[in-house]
C-alpha cells in the first residue's frame, strides 16, 4: 500500500495577558515533521502542547512576581492545555481529511436483514452505511461512480476514523449518509465491528474498539444502557454522588503501556452519572464527576463533596461510584483505590479503602451506597496494574461502620472484567441495566439478586472467567439495608 505523507510546519504562539500589561512569547518554528496516517497522535499533541506551555509558564522579564503567581495557576494551565490540545487535534484532523480517497474504499457484501453495506475505509476504519433494499443493487452497480461529500473524522484510540460522510451519485443526485451518531447494524458470517461513543479530547480520550468476531453483529453507536435512560421528573435535592472513572493509567506513569489501562472505565462513569441525574433525580451540581483522576484530584473531590454532604445534614443520601484499578498491599493485604498517577510499587498516595469507608460513614448521610467496579487482588479488566506480577493477593476484608452498603464487582481473588460487546465493565453494565429496566424503582435486595444472577453467568459466557459480585454491609444497617431504595 502506498504510504501517504504530509508535511506540517508548526509555529507556536503563547499569549499571556494580565492586569495592564501583555506579554507575548513566540517560539521559533519547529522543524518540518513528516507524518503518515499511523502517526502517534498522543505524542504529536504532547509535543505541540508542551511547546506552548513551556513558553507560557516562564516569567516575563518585566512581569511582577505577584502578577506571575496570579497568571500561572493550575486552572489557567489546564485551560491552556485543553485549548491547544484541541488545536493540535484539529490540525491533524484537517491533514487526515485530505487523505480520504474514495478509490481506497472497499464495498463489502450487502446485509439484507439490516439493509446496510459494510464499507472498508482503509486506515480510517470500517463503517456500515444504511442502504434501502430497493436501492442496494444500483448502489453496488454504481459504486465506482459515487463521490464523497462532507467527510468528517473522529479520534478513537490514537487514530482517526470516519465519523460522517455522504456518498453521492452525480448522475441521479442520490445521497446515502453515514453518521456514527446513528446506530447501524451489519451482520456477516465472518466478522463484527463495534465502535463506541467517542470523546476526542486528549489526553482524556474515550477508548473505542474495533472487534472482529465470527457470526456477530456490527453495532455502530452506543450500548443499549447508554440510550433510553429513564427520566425522573421528581428531583432529589438531598442526593449527592461522587463518581470516578479512572481508565488511562499509562499516560500518567512513565514506562507503562496501554495494557494497564482499565477498558471502558470512563464510559462506565459517564453513563452512571447520567443515570444518577436523570433516573435517580440528583441535581447536577450535587454530582462530583471526574475521569482519569490523579491522587490530589481524587482526595480534593472526595473531601469537598463530603463537607457539602455534612453541611446538608442527616437527610442527605450519598452514592460513591468508582471504576478503575484497585490494589492490595502485598504485605498487609490492605486494599487501595488507585489514582491514575499512582504506581502499584508505591501506594503512599493511593486511597486506602478503610479510610474511604470511614470518611463516608462519618459524613452524616442517612444512606451511603458504594459501587466499586474494581478488583483488589492485583488483577484487572485486561491486565493488572502490575502486569508482570504472576500471583494475586487475597485482599483483607474491611469492616464497615455507619450507614454504609458496598456493592463490589468481584469476590476474593477474582478480576473485574469488561463486557466488550456493551463497551462497559461487566458489573457496571448490569448495574445500569437494572436501573434502566426498573427506572430506579428497586430495593437493594432486588439489585443484589439481579447482579448475582446475571454477572456470574455472563462473565463465564463472554470472558470464560468467574466474576461474582458481593455486598458488604455495615452492622448498623444489617437489618434494614435490603429494603433501601435508590430513589
Amino acid at each position: 500500500m502506498k504510504k501517504n505523507l504530509f508535511l506540517i510546519s508548526l509555529i507556536f504562539f503563547a499569549k499571556i495577558c494580565f492586569a495592564q500589561n501583555t506579554i507575548e512569547g513566540t517560539s521559533k518554528p519547529a522543524d518540518f515533521i513528516i507524518i503518515d496516517e499511523k502517526v502517534n497522535i498522543k505524542s504529536f499533541v504532547k509535543f505541540y502542547v508542551e511547546d506552548v506551555v513551556n513558553i507560557w509558564q516562564k516569567k516575563g522579564e518585566f512581569e511582577k512576581l505577584a502578577d506571575y503567581k496570579l497568571r500561572v495557576t493550575e486552572a489557567n494551565r489546564n485551560k491552556l492545555i485543553f485549548e491547544n490540545t484541541n488545536e493540535a487535534i484539529n490540525i491533524l484532523k484537517a491533514e487526515h481529511l485530505k487523505l480520504i480517497n474514495k478509490a481506497n474504499f472497499k464495498l463489502n457484501n450487502y446485509d439484507t436483514e439490516n439493509q446496510s453495506y459494510l464499507v472498508g475505509a482503509n486506515n480510517f476504519g470500517d463503517f456500515a452505511i444504511p442502504v434501502p433494499s430497493a436501492s442496494a443493487p444500483n448502489f453496488k452497480k454504481n459504486w465506482s461512480n459515487f463521490i464523497i461529500e462532507k467527510p468528517d473524522l473522529i479520534l478513537v484510540d490514537d487514530h482517526f476514523i470516519i465519523n460522517y460522510l455522504e456518498l453521492v451519485l452525480p448522475s441521479t443526485k442520490e445521497r446515502f449518509i453515514y453518521d456514527s451518531k446513528n446506530k447501524t447494524s451489519y451482520e456477516s458470517i465472518d466478522f463484527k465491528f463495534q465502535f463506541s461513543d467517542v470523546n476526542v479530547s486528549l489526553p482524556n480520550q474515550n477508548n473505542s474498539n474495533s472487534n472482529i468476531n465470527t457470526n456477530k453483529t456490527m453495532i455502530i453507536g452506543k450500548s443499549d444502557v447508554d440510550e433510553n435512560i429513564p427520566v425522573n421528573e421528581t428531583k432529589n435535592t438531598n442526593l449527592f454522588a461522587i463518581i470516578f472513572g479512572n481508565e488511562d493509567y499509562s499516560n500518567s506513569q512513565n514506562g507503562q503501556n496501554a495494557e494497564i489501562n482499565v477498558e471502558y472505565a470512563r464510559n462506565d462513569a459517564k453513563t452512571f452519572k447520567d443515570y444518577t441525574i436523570k433516573t435517580l433525580g440528583a441535581d447536577e451540581k450535587n454530582v462530583f464527576f471526574v475521569t482519569d483522576a490523579g491522587a490530589a484530584k481524587m482526595q480534593q473531590t472526595i473531601d469537598n463533596a463530603l463537607k457539602i454532604v455534612s453541611k446538608n445534614g442527616s437527610q442527605s443520601e450519598l452514592i460513591f461510584y468508582f471504576a478503575g484499578h484497585g490494589f492490595p498491599d502485598e504485605v498487609t493485604k490492605v486494599p487501595y483505590i488507585i489514582p491514575v498517577d499512582v504506581n502499584a510499587t508505591d501506594l503512599t498516595l493511593a486511597i486506602k479503602l478503610s479510610d474511604l469507608y470511614k470518611k463516608l460513614g462519618e459524613s452524616g448521610a442517612a444512606k451511603v451506597s458504594v459501587f466499586l467496579d474494581a478488583c483488589f487482588s492485583g488483577g484487572g479488566r485486561e491486565s493488572g496494574l502490575v502486569s508482570a506480577r504472576s500471583i494475586k493477593v487475597t485482599p483483607k476484608s474491611e469492616t464497615l461502620k455507619g450507614n454504609v452498603v458496598v456493592f463490589a464487582a468481584t469476590s476474593q481473588q477474582q478480576s473485574a472484567l469488561p463486557y466488550k460487546e456493551k463497551q462497559h465493565g461487566m458489573f457496571s453494565y448490569y448495574l445500569m441495566k437494572k436501573l434502566q429496566e426498573s427506572k430506579g424503582n428497586l430495593t437493594y435486595k432486588e439489585l443484589d439478586e439481579y447482579l448475582n444472577k446475571n454477572v456470574p453467568i455472563e462473565s463465564l459466557r463472554v470472558n470464560k472467567k468467574d466474576q461474582d459480585p458481593q455486598v458488604n454491609i455495615s452492622n448498623d444497617v444489617k437489618d434494614t439495608w435490603e429494603n433501601w431504595k435508590l430513589k
